[in-house]
């Protein structure tokens, strides 16, 4: 059986069947599909009707779940061959499939070039739930059945009466898209007015020593309808379709032999498909009526021209050519192409196994996306109290119910995808409190790199233009500016949607460019494309653009993620742009459309201009986001709402959300969908309980969809049985050891009727378990319900467990710990890993890793770290670095009654081959930078800017104390500011701003605030030290002076203030060390309000 063979190309270019020899080239690029090898497997024949008209080098293809059909990679899939020669409408493959498994599989259109053999996705299936052949049909067909079951005919495109067939995404192949708008020809008085037809061929400049001269060159290319009998030499493989933005359902179609008119005002676009664009040629033809034509008479050729590929190098431009005419061949005028040239991301990472190219749940109505998080926060009155595009407004957006949240990514000097929304920035040149007029310079922002612009002070366009800074709290982490993309989509609640905005500067109307980019369009949207492919896991994600060419080129470049166009439509507040596609949403569905996007996001001012302007996407099936200032209104949302908007960007989540429940509708989808795998699993389950092992995944499926009515819902309850039959992959091992006097406060604490119990002796690291984890999300767990712990198994190593694999929780048997971990992890583990895979080898695998890898022994060889102190996050890290060489997680656990932090937990990490690995990628601790410091990151719950406490006895039991006053809670009395400073010799000032909390002057009443400074050094003599606290009323902030010379340090420093709300009157207390440094000391300042 063979996998690709090369028909001979026919004369009229329609439909490869009714060739009937390939030639001797294609012989030899044939590729066979995999044999198969299992004895077990079955012979299984696909046959699927084709109503669509074929083009030459177009072929029909399949691709699945299984070898024999490529595992969904495309230059893997399969070519069915026509079932009848000369009739092309019933394509067939007969092959073999495993007979133990259910086989999915989807049809695709598909082309080879004949040069290398690549293949090019033209069309395929994008329902979001593949077709799939069930185990009982090979079960019939493998006990021989001698009524031979009659494989059924599919339908291409069509399963279930829902029709899906989208166009395919480049792999290796190129588009050369140009486009004529803006009435492009200016030609002789004589025949301005007629109307002019534009056609575009394409000729193959790889020319061998049998060409012919370059006369018959021009013979050879001048059109398909002029020439009878072509040479071999010259065919080029490539497609050509174009459409036309005047007609109301425009869609890419192949041109006509003369070509497609243009009339005033049109919008023309071309879209060139090509292998190897290096060698490839565009001849222009342009075609008109003579005005005394008759009916029957074809247009004549009036001129043409030639595009070389050396006018093309950059990825977009304009060319202003001259009209040659076809019979004198002298000048007729001029024409102005703008052109567009889309290449492959590369390497390729999108398969066909699923798309969500052009894929909405009809149930997703009226979402909630927050406007660059929270919100604007640069506007003259109203602007949000945090940094607009940070992530901690991202967060806040999504902690108040936001659906999606939208924001503008762009990239800095060393194509670094970054979220911020002006194109310009202004720099700070001095370092001053005040800002002055030429303390400013101004500065595309595309002209730092990501270094540069987090170590810079750097001021929004709107505070460099008005001299005054707005945000002060760029010293927290998470309300830095410029976060990276991968910040964001690692951090950001993965049930929380993201609509990206590419930012990308286009030419106004009035020719002036909204900013100078010097990137090449290509090379930008493929680095922002890799991150989000990359780091993107399961989130929903939609892309956008105010740029229609920066739409096509995400569109074309992959197949997994929507894309909408953003359009300005009609307005009095911004200026329009060169390109009318923007310029109005009847025009911007038009390109919507025609492109196969998902919709578009329309502004909200041109909408209640004209509501009926609605209709215009949504009758074509198009989704409809809105934006706009006029959102940010509860009574305009809700009518938004009301005219059927998809989703509605505003600012303010906190204010304008009329949500009951604070929750994105992702993740209410997914609890769906989770419950309809749980249903799955009991349908499971009773079936092994049965020995019913012929169990059938599409037909339980439906007992926990029937509730559903429309197709989406099925889509998503069937998606979530699948991922649950996926969910026992992992990625890494996750080795957790705990301190036992936490683990013994914490059970204590957390239950009235608890009782704990340590181990001898209990001042011993001890294991917890070994998780397998996947990357990104959380489990798998309980990978085998039918499983029972035998405790038995581990008699020869229970001793060792019982000192060393503790359980603390004595209200509980000894062995429950154990039982736990195995039935939860272990069992998971074992499926994978044969060094784990019973109750023996696995917890054996715990004692081993603790006798290697001990905590106890690393905080003793690096640190000296005991128990009975507090430690600084950065601290203990470093220890823990310096002795695994791996970035590990470390777990605090946070007593609510004495507000203080205790060292709890410590993960480590291994790969599947049992060799250690960073920690990076796992979830529910978070990845905490430490500026200043050598190890950079951390992998923890812990507060970095709090000391935890590394206890030596279990705490005495207490009382939480009635307070008669309002409680504060532990949030607002977190520490707001934290750094790490190392300094030499000679005096040094450090200077630190403590804020308050936001909006609330800090003296309402009588209250204790401060700021707890700690002092860590090596031995030497005592410091000498002074300090000064001050409060300013117009800033509600605090300002603090530590100065510090390098022969003496204070242990501890404790500022109190306790004053009204106009004064400050501030006393320093410190405790003097009377042996301390020499040369160098590290300091952390700890800020608390």
């Amino acid at each position: 059986m063979q996998r690709w063979w090369f028909l001979e190309e026919n004369a009229e270019g329609k439909d490869p069947s009714s060739s009937t020899a390939a030639s001797q080239k294609s012989e030899a690029s044939v590729k066979k599909p995999k044999q198969s090898t299992t004895a077990g497997d079955r012979p299984y024949t696909f046959r699927v009707l084709v109503t669509y008209d074929l083009l030459k080098d177009e072929t029909v293809a399949i691709t699945g779940s299984c070898d024999a059909l490529g595992n969904w990679d495309p230059e893997q899939c399969v070519q069915l061959r026509p079932e009848n020669d000369g009739d092309s409408t019933i394509w067939r493959l007969e092959t073999e499939l495993p007979r133990d498994a259910s086989v999915k599989y989807r049809y695709l259109i598909c082309s080879v070039d004949p040069t290398s053999g690549n293949v090019h996705v033209r069309r395929f299936e994008t329902h979001l739930v593949p077709r799939q052949v069930p185990i009982d049909l090979a079960e019939e067909e493998a006990n021989g059945s001698k009524e031979k079951v009659q494989p059924k005919i599919d339908t291409l495109g069509d399963i279930d009466g829902t029709i899906k067939l989208d166009k395919g995404w480049l792999t290796t192949e190129t588009i050369m898209q140009f486009k004529f708008f803006d009435n492009p020809f200016s030609v002789k008085e004589r025949i301005k007015n007629r109307l002019l037809y534009v056609k575009i061929t394409t000729m193959n400049l790889r020319i061998n020593a049998e060409s012919q001269n370059l006369s018959s060159l021009l013979e050879e290319s001048l059109s398909n309808d002029t020439r009878e009998n072509g040479t071999e030499s010259m065919t080029t493989y490539s497609f050509t379709e174009v459409t036309s933005l005047r007609n109301p359902s425009a869609c890419y179609e192949q041109q006509s032999q003369f070509g497609c008119p243009y009339h005033k005002d049109d919008f023309l676009i071309f879209n060139v498909t090509v292998a190897e664009p290096e060698n490839v040629a565009y001849l222009v033809d342009l075609y008109t009526y003579s005005s005394k034509s008759k009916e029957d008479e074809p247009p004549y050729h009036l001129g043409y021209h030639y595009i070389l590929p050396n006018f093309l190098k950059k990825s977009e431009g304009i060319l202003e050519l001259p009209v040659t005419c076809a019979s004198k061949h002298r000048p007729l005028g001029m024409m102005r192409i703008e052109y567009l040239k889309v290449t492959p991301l590369l390497p390729s990472r999108c398969t066909l196994e699923r798309s969500y190219i052009r894929y909405w749940n009809k149930r997703w109505t009226g979402l909630d996306v927050g406007h660059r998080g929270s919100g604007t926060s640069f506007k003259a009155s109203d602007g949000n109290v945090i940094r607009e595009n940070t992530i901690a407004s991202l967060k806040k957006a999504v902690a108040h119910g936001a659906d999606m949240v939208e924001f503008d990514v762009q990239l800095s000097k060393d194509l670094v995808p970054v979220i911020y929304h002006d194109f310009d920035i202004y720099v700070s040149l001095k370092r001053k409190t005040t800002l002055e007029t030429n303390d400013m310079l101004e500065l595309p922002m595309r002209e730092l790199t990501l270094e540069q612009l987090r170590t810079l002070k750097v001021y929004h366009v709107v505070e460099g233009r008005n001299r005054e800074a707005k945000f002060f709290d760029e010293d927290l982490e998470e309300h830095q500016p410029f976060p990276q993309l991968a910040e964001a989509l690692d951090q950001i609640d993965p049930h929380c949607g993201f609509n990206i905005e590419i930012k990308w500067s286009q030419k106004l109307k009035d020719g002036r460019m909204e900013s100078d980019l010097n990137f090449d369009s290509n090379l930008y949207v493929d680095c922002i494309l890799r991150v989000v492919l990359e780091k993107a896991g399961q989130r929903r994600i939609v892309f956008s653009c105010f740029d229609a060419d920066i739409c096509t080129m995400l569109r074309l470049k992959q197949n997994l993620y929507p894309v909408m166009f953003l359009t300005l439509g009609v307005t009095s507040r911004y200026p329009s742009y060169h390109d009318p596609r923007c310029n109005s949403i009847e025009m911007a569905v038009r390109n919507a459309y025609a492109t196969e996007l998902l919709g578009i996001v329309a502004h909200t001012e041109d909408l209640l201009r004209d509501q009926t302007q609605v209709n215009l996407a949504t009758e074509r099936g198009l989704i409809i986001f809105c934006w706009g200032d006029d959102n940010n209104c509860k009574d305009t949302i809700k009518h938004l709402k009301s005219l059927g908007i998809h989703a509605i960007i505003y600012d303010k989540m906190d204010i304008y959300s009329d949500k009951a429940v604070k929750e994105s509708v992702f993740l209410v989808g997914a609890r769906e969908s989770q419950a309809a795998l749980l249903q799955q699993i009991n349908i499971e389950n009773r079936y092994e309980q049965t020995n019913q092992h012929d169990f059938l995944i599409d037909k339980d499926v439906r007992l926990s969809v029937d509730k559903y009515d429309d197709e989406d819902s099925r889509e998503n309850s069937i998606a979530a049985v699948e991922q649950g039959k996926q969910v026992h992959q992992f990625d890494l091992l996750i080795f957790t050891q705990r301190w036992p006097i936490t683990a013994c406060y914490e059970w204590r604490e957390t239950g009235k009727e608890h009782i704990c119990g340590l181990p001898t002796p209990a001042t011993v690291w001890t294991i917890h378990g070994i998780w397998p984890t996947k990357l990104n999300t959380i489990g798998p767990a309980f990978c085998n319900k039918s499983a029972i712990f035998d405790v038995s198994q581990l008699s020869p190593i229970e001793p060792q467990l019982e000192a060393h694999w503790v359980n603390v929780e004595k209200n509980k048997p000894d062995d429950s710990l154990w039982e736990h971990e195995w039935l939860k992890h272990g069992t998971c583990a074992a499926e994978a890993i044969e060094q784990l895979n019973t109750e023996a080898k696995y917890f054996g695998q715990g004692l081993s890793w603790l006798e290697q890898h001990s905590v106890s022994a690393a905080f003793a060889t690096n640190g000296d770290i005991k128990p009975g102190f507090n430690y600084s996050l950065p601290t203990l890290n470093k220890a823990l670095y310096d002795y695994y060489g791996k970035n590990v997680a470390i777990e605090c656990f946070f007593d609510r009654k004495t507000h203080q932090q205790f060292l709890n937990e410590v993960r480590i990490c291994f790969d599947k081959q049992l060799q250690s690995a960073d920690c990076d990628g796992i979830v529910g601790l978070e990845r905490i930078v430490l500026p200043n410091s050598r190890v950079g990151t951390v992998i923890s719950n812990c507060n970095a800017a709090k000391p935890i406490f590394y206890p030596d006895a279990v705490p005495k039991k207490q009382e939480k104390k009635e307070e008669d006053e309002e409680e504060v809670s532990q949030s607002d009395r977190d520490v707001v500011y934290e750094t790490v400073y190392e300094i030499s010799d000679g005096k040094t000032e450090i200077e630190c701003q403590i804020a308050t909390r936001p909006g609330e002057p800090p003296f309402n009443t009588p209250t204790h605030y401060g700021a707890f400074v700690t002092i860590s050094t090596a031995f030497g003599t005592s410091p000498s030290l002074s300090s000064g606290i001050s409060y300013s009323s117009a800033v509600n902030t605090f300002f603090g002076k530590l100065v510090i010379s390098p022969n003496a340090a204070s242990t501890e420093s404790i500022f109190s203030c306790t004053n009204s709300r106009t004064a400050a009157s501030c006393s320093p207390a410190w405790n003097v060390c009377t042996s301390c440094v020499p040369s160098i000391m590290r300091i952390a300042i700890l800020a608390v309000v």
